[in-house]
């Protein structure tokens, strides 16, 4: 029995039964946890506040501070809106050159022992 059901944002095609593919579980929570961290102030209608720092940061010379304020924003977005789980670590790494930013989400499932990883990419829209 599955507990969490979702579509998968991608739209592909399931080859059995022709209808969009379904993420289930871990795997639902993984693409809710990008989905947080990649949203912008005018991605969710009449809720603005709703969206994380870090693509403000894309183009700026990063600091341990500025580091320290997306780690901040990340763990209160993802505590905030994504009560299945709970963050305990949250990683930082700023390429220059392709002027992206990896943040690794470490995090238990709510009400088990189970970790998991989520790597985000956040990067130049074009």
């Amino acid at each position: 029995m599955f507990i969490y059901k979702d579509i998968d944002q991608k739209f592909l095609a399931n080859p059995v039964t022709d209808d969009v593919t379904v993420l289930l579980d871990k795997d639902a929570i993984k693409q809710s946890i990008k989905n947080l961290i990649l949203s912008t102030p005018t991605d969710h209608k009449f809720h603005p506040e709703i969206y994380c720092i870090a693509g403000n940061y894309l183009f700026s010379n990063m600091n341990s501070t500025d580091k320290q304020i997306i780690v901040r924003d990340v763990i209160n977005i993802l505590s905030v809106y994504e009560p299945r789980i709970n963050v305990y670590d949250v990683d930082i790494d700023m390429d220059l050159n392709s002027r992206a930013m990896s943040i690794k989400i470490y995090y238990y499932y709510a009400n088990t022992d189970e970790t998991d990883l989520v790597n985000v990419i956040v990067r130049e829209i074009r």
